[in-house]
């Protein structure tokens, strides 16, 4: 298993951050079992921080004709919809929910060439 190069500054951020709550935490508590709480958070706060980057090797399905999932998760729509950018036709939305605890890295789903792309911006708020 591998760190994704993106998690890199976020993960070292995150440390330096939880350690200088949990040293302010421990030096201004009046309890030392303030300390040890905010220590076991800190702990499992960082632990789910770098799981949130982990890469795991796959090895995906060679087969002839087979389509892998594009990424881990729950399969929530699967539905008929008109593209109206490229294709031009009718194709099928596959729509996969990714919770904090899935491996956030997108994969190739099939393989190919792509011939167009484009970006389109998000709302701002």
């Amino acid at each position: 298993m591998r760190i994704h190069k993106e998690g890199y500054k976020i993960i070292l951020n995150s440390f330096l951050t939880i350690v200088v709550i949990v040293i302010i935490t421990i030096v201004l508590a009046s309890s030392p079992k303030v300390g040890y709480y905010t220590t076991a958070a800190g702990l499992l706060l960082f632990i789910l921080i770098v799981r949130f980057f982990r890469e795991p090797n796959r090895t995906p399905i060679e087969e002839s004709g087979s389509v892998i999932a594009p990424a881990d998760g729950t399969v929530v729509i699967v539905k008929e919809v008109y593209e109206p950018e490229y294709l031009k036709c009718e194709c099928i939305q596959v729509s996969i929910f990714m919770s904090v605890f899935n491996v956030h890295v997108n994969w190739f789903p099939v393989k190919g060439e792509v011939e167009y792309f484009k970006y389109h911006p998000g709302n701002t708020w």
